[in-house]
């Protein structure tokens, strides 16, 4: 079972938190490992993605990645070069 907080503390929260610290003490680079999860369904085997296939995440888990990557754009707001990578499972 999820655990709506735990994912909502590691994924959203600890990740604002380093952002601001990152913008704060500058540091100029930070990377975000998101999930595939974020687009639900539409990512299901052999079919391909594209950087503007519409998000769905269907899942707290997949959600608070979505939250992370936002946070994540905040950081480049603040002069840092933040990237988020969605990683996939491979089989």
């Amino acid at each position: 079972a999820e655990n709506p907080e735990r994912a909502f503390h590691v994924n959203v929260a600890a990740t604002q938190q380093l952002a601001n610290f990152c913008a704060t003490y500058g540091v100029r680079k930070l990377l975000f490992a998101s999930s595939s999860a974020v687009y639900g369904t539409v990512g299901a085997v052999g079919k391909s993605l594209a950087e503007d296939t519409l998000l769905s995440p269907m899942s707290i888990y997949a959600s608070s990645k979505l939250l992370g990557e936002q946070a994540i754009r905040f950081a480049r707001c603040c002069g840092v070069q933040a990237t988020s990578l969605r990683f996939f499972n491979v089989y």
